[in-house]
């Protein structure tokens, strides 16, 4: 194996050196490059993917996003002021709810533990617990 003058082996020469004057020095020479770059380029995106961005679904009207959607920049309504309080009262008003409060059973809650409660203070006293 003989060395190249400026002391690499011969195979610098295929990357950073003049190809030879026939047809086949220069197919290596210069697909030698060009497996490097695509090696390269493979290797940038798999290492660093692109970032997906921002993506808007598309919402079916009367469903609840999945997620928060949030904008990215601070905006202004232009309505004023009662308009607006009257369609947000309007959309809350629209909204099924999810409790229903009954008075009645909160009472049967509060008397069930403070029954549960005296049990438990009795059962201590006695020396059950």
């Amino acid at each position: 194996m003989t060395m190249a003058k400026s002391g690499k082996g011969p195979r610098a020469n295929w990357i950073s050196g003049v190809p030879g004057p026939g047809w086949p020095d220069t197919v290596v020479h210069h697909g030698v490059r060009v497996a490097v770059l695509l090696i390269f380029a493979t290797g940038l995106t798999v290492l660093y993917p692109s970032d997906p961005g921002v993506s808007v679904g598309r919402f079916q009207a009367g469903t609840v996003a999945p997620r928060d959607v949030i904008a990215v920049i601070d905006f202004d309504v232009p309505k004023n002021p009662g308009t607006l309080r009257l369609q947000r009262e309007q959309a809350a008003a629209a909204v099924v709810p999810t409790f229903i409060y009954r008075d009645s059973e909160r009472d049967s809650a509060v008397t069930a533990l403070a029954g549960f409660f005296e049990r438990v203070d009795s059962a201590a006293a006695g020396g059950g617990v």
